[in-house]
């Protein structure tokens, strides 16, 4: 698992993609493929290997690996069909605690979230999707993460917004005018050079916001809650760009608008904070492998994926009260839009291709876990809260489709924290 967590977190890095690659526009099935050519041709070394390789896509999970095979291992042919995979006696199977835990294997009885409807909205595989600020749209992208579409909830009107590499490697933000997304190229030296882009709701121009120096890492994205300013890092400084002038608002470094990243490139595997104007930042993860990290809406949490967690899980670091909260097995979390709770997935895998994966729900402090999904045969990942936080949205690896469930929150006023 500590190699599981280390292959991630490097994936989720940004010097991760490669232009050799994601030109073959990959099934969903072989993202880790992807991810070992693009950390060989980026000149990063692995420097862990056991004799079953085990890559990750953006979420944490295995999907499959081709990267090392095992001879005569016919679960390893890139020819299988979608669906869920047959086991093989090569592959170890990595069962999860969680799944196992009687207490989620059926819906429970007083539920805190309860799913009213569950939809197939999209087909012909689109992976990673997210909604818009309004709410009125989905973002997706395609296998490989080349390319941006948009359309409506119910998944029609698809148009594209980008056919650039690595446009929606990391989750795209938005605000109620505009798309923003990072996108990477390369030139014949395979200097990488990244660029944020802006994609106009309206008139449908694509626009470019900020091009970065040659080889100067530019992670994904903020909006403050202002909606004021548009905020990201270039290698370990945080720059903006302004979106629209709001009276009133204080400067961001008054407001101290705090962004989070993780560096597993200097040997370290750690998660830290940095606020706009600050020298300095601050190491805020636990365990020997930290990263994936992803801050609430609010700014006021940080939820990580950590080698601390046991078989492999997250953390959330409370800036308020600097107190760390373990929410446990899973990947792939998503923030709640109060900042409340978490949406992610469960898996079980055998480092080739994964079996089952079933979406939960936590509290962000660990508590009041809720397993939301128990359809046979759909395998959920990647999800994304609405706006509202009346849907969910998530990626099928199984078939490539995009599903829709309408949740309601429950009152808990009378239930306790278990």
């Amino acid at each position: 698992m500590l190699i599981k967590i280390i292959f991630f977190i490097i994936a989720v890095f940004c010097f991760m993609p490669l232009h050799n690659v994601i030109a073959e526009e990959p099934s969903p099935h072989n993202n880790e493929q992807q991810e070992e050519s693009l950390l060989h041709n980026s000149g990063y070394q692995e420097t862990e290997r056991s004799a079953e390789v085990e890559n990750n896509n953006n979420d944490g999970t295995t999907h499959s690996s081709h990267a090392q095979t095992d001879e005569g291992c016919s679960c390893c042919d890139d020819s299988q069909e979608s669906g869920p995979p047959e086991p093989c006696e090569y592959h170890e199977m990595r069962e999860s605690p969680l799944l196992s835990d009687p207490q989620y294997q059926k819906p429970p009885e007083e539920p805190l979230f309860q799913v009213r409807s569950k939809d197939k909205i999209l087909e012909d595989r689109y992976i990673a999707p997210v909604f818009t600020a309004d709410g009125d749209n989905i973002l997706v992208s395609s296998p490989g993460y080349r390319g941006i579409w948009i359309g409506d909830i119910d998944g029609n009107e698809l148009r594209k917004i980008s056919d650039a590499n690595l446009a929606s490697w990391r989750p795209y933000v938005s605000d109620r005018d505009a798309v923003y997304f990072r996108t990477v190229d390369f030139n014949k030296t395979r200097d990488v050079n990244y660029s944020i882009q802006k994609y106009d709701l309206e008139s449908g121009e694509v626009q470019p916001i900020y091009q970065g120096k040659e080889n100067e890492i530019v992670r994904t994205p903020i909006i403050t809650r202002e909606k004021d300013s548009l905020v990201f890092m270039r290698d370990r400084s945080i720059d903006s760009r302004t979106i629209r002038e709001v009276e009133g608002v204080r400067s961001l470094e008054d407001r101290k608008v705090t962004m989070a990243y993780s560096d597993v490139i200097s040997g370290e595997g750690a998660v830290y904070l940095k606020s706009y104007g600050a020298r300095k930042s601050q190491k805020v993860s636990v365990g020997e492998v930290a990263g994936a990290e992803v801050m609430s809406p609010d700014g006021k949490r940080v939820v990580y994926l950590t080698s601390a967690v046991e078989p492999g899980g997250g953390m959330v670091y409370d800036l308020e009260r600097d107190t760390q909260f373990e929410v446990g097995e899973g990947t792939g979390f998503a923030w709640s839009p109060d900042s409340e709770w978490l949406v992610y997935e469960v898996t079980i895998d055998d480092g080739h291709y994964i079996f089952q994966s079933e979406l939960f729900i936590i509290r962000a402090d660990g508590t009041n876990r809720q397993r939301i999904t128990f359809e046979e045969g759909v395998a959920l990942q990647n999800p994304s809260w609405s706006p509202d936080g009346s849907r969910i949205v998530a990626e099928d690896i199984f078939s490539g489709s995009i599903y829709m469930l309408e949740v309601d929150f429950m009152d808990d006023s009378k239930k306790g924290r278990k």
